[in-house]
C-alpha cells in the first residue's frame, strides 16, 4: 500500500503530532509530555502517572474534565518528591507544506475557545508550526500562542427554521 501525507492531512496530522512530541520531550528532557489523542481524558493521564493537581491548577484540569482535551500535546512539570504538578502547558500542533503561505494559523472554535480558557488560567499555550519541505525534511517552530494569528472555523451546518 501507498499512501500520500501530502493528500491524507488527517494522517500527516497524526504523524507530526508524535514527531512533535517526541521532539519536545528531547528539547525539554521532559518525558511527562503527552499526545492527548492517545488518551480517554485527562484523568487516565494523571491516574497512569500518579500526578497530583496543585491548588494553581484544580479549575484547568475541572475545565478539561467537563469539555475535554482540545490540545494536540499537553506537557507537565512536576515535582519529582511528590509528582504535584507544577506547570502545564498546551500545544496544537499545525502542519502545512512549505508552498503555503497563510499568514495565520486555522483553529476550529472549541480548539480555540480552549486555547482561550487556558490563557484566562495562565496556563502556557504554544502552537508547534511544522512546515514540511520535500526529501522528508521539516521545520518545526514553537510559537507563543498570544502571538499568532488565528482564524477560527467551523464545520457546524446551522439549519434555517
Amino acid at each position: 500500500m501507498i499512501c500520500d501525507l501530502k493528500n491524507d492531512i488527517n494522517l500527516r496530522g497524526y504523524a507530526f503530532e508524535f514527531v512533535s512530541k517526541v521532539q519536545l520531550r528531547r528539547y525539554k528532557k521532559n518525558n511527562f509530555i503527552f499526545q492527548t489523542n492517545l488518551f480517554q481524558g485527562i484523568d487516565e493521564i494523571l491516574d497512569t502517572y500518579r500526578l497530583t493537581v496543585s491548588k494553581r491548577h484544580e479549575d484547568f484540569i475541572k475545565y478539561m474534565r467537563e469539555y475535554g482535551m482540545h490540545c494536540d500535546i499537553i506537557s507537565f512539570t512536576i515535582d519529582k518528591l511528590n509528582r504535584r504538578i507544577q506547570e502545564i502547558e498546551i500545544f496544537d500542533v499545525k502542519t502545512r507544506s512549505h508552498t503555503i503561505k497563510k499568514p495565520y494559523f486555522e483553529m476550529c472554535t472549541s480548539g480555540l475557545e480552549f486555547f482561550l480558557k487556558a490563557r484566562d488560567q495562565n496556563i502556557t499555550s504554544k502552537i508547534v508550526s511544522v512546515v514540511l519541505f520535500r526529501d522528508w525534511k521539516y521545520s518545526m517552530n514553537i510559537i507563543d500562542f498570544n502571538r499568532t494569528k488565528i482564524r477560527e472555523y467551523t464545520r457546524f451546518n446551522q439549519v434555517s427554521l
